[in-house]
Parts: C-alpha cells; structure tokens; sequence
C-alpha cells in the first residue's frame, strides 16, 4: 500500500545532478575540460600541448537537456578552436560551419586558442580568413601545415585587422624541403612570449625582448642561437638542435643570462657533418654563456656521434658550471660513451662540482657492454665507500645503457630497499649462514627514486638480439625500478 501511494511521486523528482546550480556545473565542466589537457612535452619532440579532446564540450552537452543548456552557455568551455584540413577533408562547408558556430559559443572577449592542422592551403582560405576575423582575441596559435604560405596568411597585418594578445606560438612545416623558401613570420605586432615548432629561426621576426621560452626542432647556428640570447634578457627555458659549423668563430662578446633557467641542447648527425665531433660547438657556446640562474641543463647527443665524457668534455661543463655559479638541480646526459673508469671519474668530477643536483639522468645509447658505466661508479655512490659530500640531495637516478655492472653491483641496488639478493650467490650465501653479513656489503644511498634500464645488443653482423636475462634481475628482465 506503502508503493502504491508513493510510486506516482517518483517521477517528479529530478536527478540530483540537475539540481545543481548551473553556476556550479559550470565549473564542473570547466575543472573536467581543464584536466583532459595534454601536458608539454619540450624535449626532445613536442614542443607545444594541444588539446587531448577538442570535442569535450560537445560531449558533455550530449547527455542530457540541462547539461546542454549549461555547456552552450559557457563561453569559457569553447575557447580552443581546434580543427584539420586535409586533401580527403569532405563538407567543408558543414565544417565551416561548425567552426565559425563554435567561435560565437566563446563569446566576443574571452581569448582563444587556436589549433590548426592544413594539408590543403588553398581549401583553407575560408577559414584563415574567419580566423583572422579574431585575430585580436588571439592568446594562443598552434598551426601545422605543408605549405609554410598559411603561416603568412595568419599573420599578415591587413588594415582592418586588430592587433592580438598572441602569447603562445607553435608553428611547425611537416615537409622539410620547404625549409629553404624565403618565408617570414610576423610576430613583431605580437610580441609572444613563448615561441616553439619546426620552423627556421630566420623565418622569425619579433621583438626578442618579451621573449620568455623557445623551443625550435630545426637546425640552429651557433650565432643564431647567441643572438636569441643577447637580445631575449626575460627568456627563461631555451631548446635547441645545434647546427654543425666546420669553421666556428663566434664573433660575440660573453653574455651574462640572469633568468635562463632551463637549457636543453640536442645534437644530430647529418651527411654533411662528415663525423666530426660537435662538443666543439658546445664548448664554443658555453664558453661566451653564464647563467646565474640555471636549475636544469640537458645535452643529447645522436648515438652515432660516439661522444666519451673525457676530460674536455668534462672541462667544458665544469668551466661553465663554476663561471655561472648556479644552482643546477637537474642534470641529464645523452648518448655519452664511458670506455674506462677514468671517463666515470670525469664525470664524479662535474657532479662534485654540483652539490644542489636532485635529478641525474646518464643514457649511454650504444649496445656495447664495454661502453657503459661499471661497478666503479655506483660504488662511489654507496654508503660505505662512496664521498658523503657527493651529491649529497640526490633524489632521483636514472640510468639508460649497456650491461656493464657485475652481479654484486644490481645487488646493491636491490639493497637500497632491503628486498631480496635477486639471485646474487654471494648475498644468498650470507643469508643462509655461509658467511658473511649481508649489512656489510655496499649499498647505494638512500634515495627517493632509482631507474637503471639496459639496452639490448647487436650480434657482430648488425643483427638484433636478445642479452639473457641476468640471474641478478630475477624476473625483473633488464630494468629495474625502484620507488621508496
């Protein structure tokens, strides 16, 4: 009798989600838009975040009538304009369409991001032109194309176009022969803060003073990138792939950088380079470079450069290091070779000389055991035998690179947690009474986070193969990871 009074009832009752204020869904959805976001990733590939879900709004107002109505009244949901052009892109005007609708649903003030992918550039004069109708509301511009002429289009100053609040800029050509076109890139109206893509550093005309991060993946002189530098005093984060010079003279003063606070610094191998060792370039560049407050510094070098940290190239990095007095908290280093323990001093050398360093990153990418790092230099980071006044804050140890540690040296590692001897015979041995305590034996200092990853190898014929799995490893199989 109960139910049969009260049933009549229930569907007056609306979902408790509906009873909620429309001003507080609206930050719901705004908090949900805003963690679907992709993260930067500036090196070495993405310089730039796009969304991960351009059609996020649209997925939220397809539930049910009030979200809808709470969606399509939230300017803030629709400021990401994102969409792609392609040769096989049909309806174009239902895209248009789509668009320009999109573009209203933002509102007339809030700033856009714009996030556009053209493979077709006569197709998308509609909408560069429908583009560049906002161009004063411009906050943020990611365009990829084939054909570097859109890029002109966008930024061409016509009269009757405002002047925007462009701080973000990414501009990347997916056909590198079109590099060499006589293309330039107006960005002095602008003044963005922030520039990254896959673009010559010639194309670019701004003004260098408002200039606070770079990122660019072509090619880059030496002078050029010192030019960015002597006239960019706000620039905080700078990466760059450094082009190889036969002849470097570097005709500049030194320069003093107060804010650069992140360098990361790629070398490639080209045809033309003819194999000839570029720490020459780095060594020209860090040597004109001081950067009082550098807190992070990346160098990667192609693996087949064959780079050793040798005693130059260690010269080189404590040289700049003690000239710039800074405060270097994360150190990682790319595609060098250690081919004896006198290479592993080398590099205890330079972290002696940066006590404050928290993260170290070493990634050997060749397959030769003989070229990786050994038992020598994790004892030199144990409790027992290592220097207490060598990295003394170390947090996190990452290393990527050949086989080259003996048994006992992976079981130090698995000390640092106190876990099993992972097969080691020795510490077994000890373990079961045969002698020996397993307190005595090295191992590596208390540290938040330990990586070590080793490569795979190649048979004498350039054939991929597998290493064995080493009995220390367990079933761990080449990489061990541990968190504490």
């Amino acid at each position: 009798m109960v139910y049969t009074l009260r049933q009549p009832d229930l569907g007056t009752h609306r979902p408790a989600i509906d009873r909620v204020p429309y001003e507080v869904l609206s930050e719901i959805f705004l908090f949900y838009l805003n963690n679907s976001q992709e993260t930067p990733h500036f090196w070495p590939y993405t310089l730039a975040a796009r969304p991960a879900a351009p059609t996020t709004p649209l997925l939220l107002g397809a539930v049910n009538i009030t979200w809808r109505n709470v969606a399509w009244t939230t300017p803030r949901l629709w400021t990401t304009v994102s969409f792609k052009i392609i040769k096989i892109t049909k309806n174009l005007e239902i895209l248009f369409g789509l668009v320009e609708e999109w573009i209203q649903r933002a509102g007339v003030v809030l700033p856009l991001s714009i996030n556009v992918t053209c493979h077709d550039s006569h197709r998308s004069l509609p909408f560069i032109n429908l583009l560049k109708e906002h161009r004063h509301r411009w906050q943020k511009m990611d365009c990829r194309c084939d054909d570097p002429y859109v890029f002109e289009l966008l930024l061409r100053n016509d009269p009757d176009t405002y002047l925007s609040n462009l701080k973000v800029v990414h501009f990347t050509v997916h056909h590198s022969e079109h590099l060499t076109e006589a293309v330039e890139l107006d960005l002095t109206a602008d003044s963005p803060e922030e520039i990254y893509g896959f673009v010559p550093l010639s194309w670019i005309k701004t003004q260098w003073q408002a200039l606070k991060s770079i990122g660019l993946s072509t090619r880059l002189p030496v002078d050029q990138l010192m030019h960015v530098l002597r006239h960019a005093p706000a620039l905080t984060f700078c990466s760059a792939n450094l082009d190889f010079i036969k002849e470097i003279n570097i005709e500049v003063h030194p320069i003093v950088h107060y804010q650069l606070d992140d360098i990361r610094l790629r070398f490639y191998t080209y045809p033309e380079d003819d194999g000839v060792e570029q720490t020459i370039i780095l060594e020209e560049l860090l040597s004109k470079l001081s950067s009082p407050s550098l807190t992070k510094l990346i160098v990667n070098f192609d693996e087949e450069l064959n780079i050793n940290f040798d005693a130059a190239y260690a010269d080189t990095l404590m040289n700049f290091l003690a000239r710039s007095r800074c405060s270097l908290k994360t150190l990682e280093q790319h595609g060098v070779i250690f081919s004896n323990e006198d290479e592993e001093d080398q590099l205890l050398a330079v972290l002696m000389a940066t006590p404050a360093l928290e993260h170290l990153t070493i990634a050997t990418d060749v397959r030769d055991s003989d070229k990786g790092f050994s038992d020598h230099f994790l004892e030199c980071l144990s409790v027992q035998k290592g220097d207490p006044n060598l990295l003394p804050k170390l947090k996190y140890f990452t290393y990527y690179g050949p086989l080259g540690f003996s048994e006992e040296a992976l079981a130090m590692i698995s000390c640092e947690v106190d876990t099993a001897p992972l097969g080691n015979p020795a510490l077994a041995a000890a373990d079961n009474g045969a002698g020996g305590d397993p307190a005595s034996f090295p191992k590596l200092r208390l540290m938040e986070r330990i990586e070590v990853e080793l490569n795979d190898g190649f048979d004498d014929e350039g054939n991929y193969v597998h290493e064995p799995c080493p009995p220390q490893l367990g079933s761990v199989w080449k990489k061990i990871m541990i968190s504490v």
